[in-house]
Protein backbone atom coordinates (compact mmCIF):
# COMPACT_ATOMS: atom_id res chain seq x y z
CA UNK A 1 0.00 0.00 0.00
CA UNK A 2 3.08 1.75 0.61
CA UNK A 3 3.21 3.27 -3.42
CA UNK A 4 -0.85 3.64 -3.84
CA UNK A 5 -2.80 6.83 -4.24
CA UNK A 6 -6.29 6.54 -3.63
CA UNK A 7 -9.56 8.68 -3.13
CA UNK A 8 -12.87 8.41 -2.33
CA UNK A 9 -14.90 11.05 -3.55
CA UNK A 10 -18.05 13.16 -2.50
CA UNK A 11 -19.45 14.32 -5.42
CA UNK A 12 -21.91 17.78 -4.92
CA UNK A 13 -25.48 17.35 -6.48
CA UNK A 14 -27.00 19.42 -8.80
CA UNK A 15 -30.09 21.12 -7.74
CA UNK A 16 -32.47 23.80 -9.76
CA UNK A 17 -33.61 26.17 -7.53
CA UNK A 18 -36.50 28.29 -7.77
CA UNK A 19 -34.67 30.69 -10.52
CA UNK A 20 -34.17 27.81 -12.99
CA UNK A 21 -30.33 27.63 -12.87
CA UNK A 22 -28.56 24.78 -11.33
CA UNK A 23 -27.18 24.81 -8.03
CA UNK A 24 -24.56 22.44 -6.25
CA UNK A 25 -26.36 20.93 -2.98
CA UNK A 26 -23.40 19.34 -0.87
CA UNK A 27 -20.45 21.14 -2.23
CA UNK A 28 -20.60 23.88 0.59
CA UNK A 29 -18.20 23.39 4.08
CA UNK A 30 -20.98 21.07 5.89
CA UNK A 31 -20.71 18.48 3.19
CA UNK A 32 -18.65 15.10 3.51
CA UNK A 33 -15.13 15.34 1.81
CA UNK A 34 -13.44 14.34 -0.85
CA UNK A 35 -11.15 11.86 0.94
CA UNK A 36 -7.32 10.96 -0.07
CA UNK A 37 -4.59 8.59 0.69
CA UNK A 38 -1.37 7.60 -0.20
CA UNK A 39 2.08 8.63 -2.21
CA UNK A 40 0.57 11.43 -3.31
CA UNK A 41 -2.08 12.42 -1.27
CA UNK A 42 -0.56 15.86 -0.41
CA UNK A 43 -0.45 16.56 -4.65
CA UNK A 44 -3.93 15.50 -5.06
CA UNK A 45 -5.45 17.51 -2.63
CA UNK A 46 -3.73 20.42 -3.53
CA UNK A 47 -5.23 20.23 -7.24
CA UNK A 48 -8.59 19.20 -5.89
CA UNK A 49 -8.87 21.79 -3.08
CA UNK A 50 -7.31 24.92 -5.10
CA UNK A 51 -8.01 24.10 -8.77
CA UNK A 52 -11.58 22.18 -8.18
CA UNK A 53 -12.36 23.96 -4.81
CA UNK A 54 -13.06 21.01 -3.26
CA UNK A 55 -13.02 19.69 0.69
CA UNK A 56 -10.82 17.74 0.89
CA UNK A 57 -9.60 15.90 3.86
CA UNK A 58 -6.03 13.74 3.74
CA UNK A 59 -5.77 10.63 5.82
CA UNK A 60 -2.69 8.92 6.72
CA UNK A 61 -3.95 5.55 7.45
CA UNK A 62 -5.11 2.84 5.30
CA UNK A 63 -7.84 2.02 7.55
CA UNK A 64 -9.34 5.70 7.72
CA UNK A 65 -9.41 5.00 3.99
CA UNK A 66 -11.90 1.92 4.51
CA UNK A 67 -14.03 3.90 6.71
CA UNK A 68 -14.88 6.93 4.07
CA UNK A 69 -14.84 4.20 1.35
CA UNK A 70 -17.63 2.05 3.69
CA UNK A 71 -19.50 5.72 4.49
CA UNK A 72 -19.51 6.54 0.97
CA UNK A 73 -20.70 2.75 -0.48
CA UNK A 74 -23.26 3.38 2.60
CA UNK A 75 -24.37 6.81 1.41
CA UNK A 76 -23.83 6.07 -2.70
CA UNK A 77 -26.53 3.44 -2.13
CA UNK A 78 -29.05 4.25 0.38
CA UNK A 79 -29.48 7.69 -2.10
CA UNK A 80 -30.13 5.36 -5.31
CA UNK A 81 -32.40 3.26 -3.34
CA UNK A 82 -34.33 6.19 -1.71
CA UNK A 83 -34.35 8.37 -5.28
CA UNK A 84 -35.62 5.59 -6.76
CA UNK A 85 -39.28 6.27 -6.06
CA UNK A 86 -42.02 8.52 -6.60
CA UNK A 87 -42.36 9.79 -3.25
CA UNK A 88 -38.59 10.82 -3.23
CA UNK A 89 -37.23 11.60 -6.60
CA UNK A 90 -34.51 13.64 -5.55
CA UNK A 91 -31.16 14.02 -2.89
CA UNK A 92 -31.99 17.04 -1.80
CA UNK A 93 -35.81 15.64 -0.91
CA UNK A 94 -35.15 12.46 0.51
CA UNK A 95 -32.58 14.92 3.02
CA UNK A 96 -35.47 17.25 3.94
CA UNK A 97 -38.10 14.86 4.14
CA UNK A 98 -37.27 10.80 4.95
CA UNK A 99 -34.29 11.93 7.63
CA UNK A 100 -35.81 9.41 10.18
CA UNK A 101 -35.71 6.53 7.05
CA UNK A 102 -32.27 7.22 5.96
CA UNK A 103 -30.95 7.38 9.30
CA UNK A 104 -32.91 3.95 10.78
CA UNK A 105 -31.35 2.63 7.22
CA UNK A 106 -27.35 3.61 8.14
CA UNK A 107 -27.98 1.84 11.78
CA UNK A 108 -29.38 -0.95 10.32
CA UNK A 109 -26.59 -1.69 6.88
CA UNK A 110 -23.55 0.49 8.60
CA UNK A 111 -21.29 -2.51 9.48
CA UNK A 112 -20.37 -2.61 13.49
Amino acid sequence: LENLTAVVPHFGVLSISSNGHHEVVGGCSPSPPTVVYGKHAGAVTRLLSTIGGLNVTTVSQASQLRVASARKLLWASLLWLLTNSQKTPTVEKVHSERKEEVRLLVRELLPA
